[in-house]
């Protein structure tokens, strides 16, 4: 099993830059753009778009100077519409969607529909999800399903084809088949990556689908395995933030009050660090207030409340959003 799958990040790291620098000295310039990819893939997952999206634009360059018009070119411009589309740059992300596809049309039109065009077709499904164009994103994500289920049947691949369809089919209400397709791609990734980043999202998602049933224990019990597994990975990551937050809202709902305020502090102590004045750090800060209004404590609440600015006492008398489904990173 690769360092990768296992998410051994830092040895994954440091073994494919030993690798580049063998490669450059040989001046095997595909080895070191493949080198490049691996790098953007280890860095990605570690959460680091930034560093992802340096190596990927390397690697795709040197693939459109030296393989034009090949699959590889194909997988460059791939590579950086996920992370577009995760960066939330909607309409670029489309766009390189686009031209992988009809690049691959190209290479594959006397063969049919190639696994490079069920991803593309995966990554438009999560596009229009992330617009609110659950139809489309539907009929995009059932199509990537439908041809990596027969070219790459019990691959990673089609573990995650499956997680992003059941993100579509939770948006549009379908919970049941939403989440028989999240168990289908956990029963996948036990078998080549138990522990991984992805597995986590699927418990994490699955989660989800339980707290909009209302189904508060096999929320907590879903969201427990996710955080387990994400703070393994990396236990000062927004991820576990995610999973701590979720965790405090099963609590609120069940009345357990102290118990609830120790996850959203917790989750607060992270957003606050890595991700401050996002919505979700404001979304953790209101909770508290509302936590602190709640139980009297007027001046407490407003401490709180300002910590963020003079917008956020408002989130103190709105109800609590439902749990979201996240884009998992893939």
């Amino acid at each position: 099993m690769s360092l990768y799958f296992r998410s051994d990040w830092e040895r994954a790291e440091k073994y494919l830059q030993q690798g580049i620098g063998q490669s450059r000295k040989a001046g095997a310039n595909i080895t070191t753009t493949n080198f490049l990819n691996s790098l953007g893939l280890v860095a990605r997952g570690r959460g680091d778009l930034t560093k992802a999206m340096e190596y990927w634009r390397q690697a795709l360059e040197t693939w459109k100077a030296i393989l034009p018009g090949t699959a590889y070119e194909g997988a460059g411009l791939l590579n950086m519409a996920i992370l577009l589309a995760q960066r939330g740059d909607l309409a670029e992300a489309e766009n390189y969607n686009h031209r992988a596809f009809a690049l691959y049309e190209k290479i594959n039109k006397d063969r049919g529909p190639s696994e490079g065009q069920a991803f593309i077709l995966d990554n438009l499904g999560m596009v229009a999800w992330r617009r609110g164009e659950l139809e489309k994103a539907e009929r995009y994500s059932r199509k990537a399903v439908e041809i990596i289920a027969k070219l790459d049947p019990g691959t990673a691949e089609q573990g995650e084809a499956l997680s992003d369809l059941a993100i579509v089919l939770e948006a549009r209400g379908n919970h049941r088949e939403a989440a028989d397709c999240l168990r289908q791609s956990i029963a996948i990734l036990a078998k080549l990556a138990p522990g991984s980043p992805e597995a986590a999202e699927d418990f994490q998602n699955l989660g989800n689908i339980a707290m909009h049933r209302a189904d508060f224990n096999g929320a907590e019990q879903n969201y427990l395995q996710a955080l387990a597994m994400k703070a393994k990975l990396a236990p000062q990551g927004l991820s576990v933030a995610e999973t701590l937050n979720s965790l405090a809202e099963v609590a609120l709902d069940r009345d357990q009050v102290t118990k609830s305020r120790g996850y959203y502090e917790q989750a607060l102590a992270l957003r606050e660090k890595l991700a401050p004045r996002s919505t979700d750090h404001a979304e953790t800060l209101g909770a508290l207030a509302g936590i602190a209004r709640r139980e009297g404590q007027l001046e407490q609440a407003a401490k709180v409340a300002f910590r963020f600015g003079h917008d956020l006492p408002m989130l103190m008398t709105q109800p609590r959003p439902a749990p979201k489904t996240e884009y998992p990173p893939r």
